[in-house]
């Protein structure tokens, strides 16, 4: 399976410098059955970047896993399945992950019942070392059907940096949990998702907790699919003293012209945060593979 992408986010906001990344990632694994309910996953991804003309990135990363089914439940040990990265909102985790983190290792559960849909994971990017602190982020997404077209959901991201073996430099944690409702309306310009959430922040760094910085924000996002391919959407967004780790900076409460970054920590200096944003995304399949557009315009 192949895939060919392109993201560009234009920006009209002194918060942000805006971006694009192009390139192609490419995958092939094979799986062998370990009785009726298990499987062994193996192969390997690449990554190729098209940074520059001159200087492309590649970037190969093994495919290996151990996954137990179970009715509608997979357990996975290896490499994860991140299809969406996990079903996070913008605020937890940036929509660039799905091309600059395309693989994940560590542990998840998926669930797939028609009473309650689950992916809670835990992916460790590094280890504690002498020369390095261990890295990880983890979290997940509860999905439950109120009705055909109505729906409750919690999702929470954890990020930590830092370690007790080794010190290396400071603790960071970072929790961003949200509870909202998703509304379809079939029939309606193709399909019209209204989406509402209540998202909370806090931060801590060290291991004082008396020391937690909290925040919040109120999401809300329409989308119209004309069609299964093509999606258009307008995002609403306002917060206070919100901090996200690995999420979408330009929902957080600080102004910083490097705030395109998603992993270092910046001071708190504006405290009241209102955010608007209208993007496509438009995926055009192909035979063993499928090229998507993403773009966007902030407000």
């Amino acid at each position: 399976m192949s895939l060919l992408f392109m993201a560009t986010t234009p920006s009209f906001s002194s918060l942000s410098n805006g971006g694009n990344d192009t390139g192609s990632t490419r995958q092939s694994y094979f799986e062998a059955l370990l009785g009726s309910k298990a499987l062994v996953k193996a192969g390997a991804f690449g990554d190729f970047r098209s940074q520059s003309d001159v200087d492309p990135a590649v970037d190969v990363k093994p495919i290996l896993s151990f996954q137990f089914l179970e009715g509608g439940s997979k357990l996975i040990m290896g490499t994860l399945e991140t299809k969406d990265r996990h079903g996070f909102l913008e605020p937890l985790e940036v929509t660039f992950l799905e091309f600059t983190r395309p693989v994940e290792y560590g542990l998840q559960w998926i669930e797939d019942d028609p009473g309650f849909k689950i992916d809670l994971f835990l992916n460790w990017h590094q280890l504690n070392t002498p020369s390095q602190p261990e890295q990880m982020d983890y979290g997940g997404v509860i999905r439950q059907p109120l009705s055909d077209n109505f729906s409750f959901e919690e999702q929470l991201h954890g990020f930590h940096d830092g370690g007790q073996l080794y010190t290396t430099g400071g603790i960071v944690n970072n929790w961003v949990p949200a509870v909202g409702l998703r509304w379809k309306v079939p029939g309606f310009l193709g399909t019209t998702q209204l989406d509402a959430f209540g998202i909370l922040s806090g931060l801590l760094m060290g291991d004082n907790t008396s020391g937690t910085q909290y925040g919040g924000g109120g999401y809300l996002k329409t989308t119209v699919s004309p069609d299964p391919y093509l999606q258009l959407f307008g995002i609403g967004w306002v917060a206070k003293d919100f901090y996200t780790a690995e999420g979408d900076a330009n929902y957080a409460s600080y102004s910083s012209v490097d705030s395109s970054t998603v992993d270092q920590i910046h001071p708190f200096v504006a405290d009241n945060r209102t955010y608007f944003e209208l993007g496509a995304k438009r995926i055009f399949p192909m035979e063993g593979a499928f090229l998507r557009l993403n773009s966007g315009f902030i407000l």
